[in-house]
């Protein structure tokens, strides 16, 4: 709780703002992630046993629903496989897009932090100088800020992973 606090207190409203959209892009992606496990298995049974499958009244019923009367063993599976390549494909699509927002996001953030900090230590009185740790000064601005934004980074990925275990465990 100490480092959101902080996080808190470094962030301006916007860069908040963005954190809230991202939090708001994770579990869409925790969705599609889920959604990409779970159609395997219905491909898996129309290949190993198609009858089973094709005997089952939803499919049947989305089936005629998509104009498609009394499929054959090789179209139904053709069906699949171009449905599970979709679903692939958008989920690759829009993790790449988040990734891209995130990096884009910490990079940014860094940068605007660290310029901010660097401008209130120059415009410091010279007095200021005087009995100050330049040194810590510049760990500060070199080191801890990138290690802030590192931080908040791997606690992104850590909500995008968690929000996946989560939705893989109610499936």
């Amino acid at each position: 709780m100490n480092v959101i606090k902080k996080l808190r207190i470094v962030l301006n409203s916007r860069q908040k703002h963005r954190v809230a959209l991202l939090c708001v892009l994770i579990p869409f992606s925790a969705l599609l992630e889920t959604l990409s496990v779970t159609v395997i298995l219905p491909l898996i049974s129309a290949v190993v046993s198609p009858d089973t499958i094709l005997g089952n009244k939803k499919v049947v019923s989305i089936l005629s629903a998509l104009g498609i009367e009394d499929p054959d063993h090789g179209t139904f599976v053709r069906i699949l496989l171009l449905v599970t390549m979709g679903v692939f494909v958008f989920k690759n699509v829009y993790l790449f897009f988040l990734t891209i927002v995130q990096s884009r996001f910490i990079s940014n953030a860094r940068c605007f932090t660290s310029i901010r900090l660097m401008g209130d230590y120059l415009n410091k009185p010279y007095e200021y100088y005087l009995n100050a740790d330049v040194n810590m000064m510049l760990q500060t601005v070199n080191k801890d800020i990138p290690h802030i934004f590192e931080l908040l980074q791997e606690f992104m990925l850590l909500i995008t992973e968690f929000a996946v275990s989560a939705c893989i465990c109610v499936v």
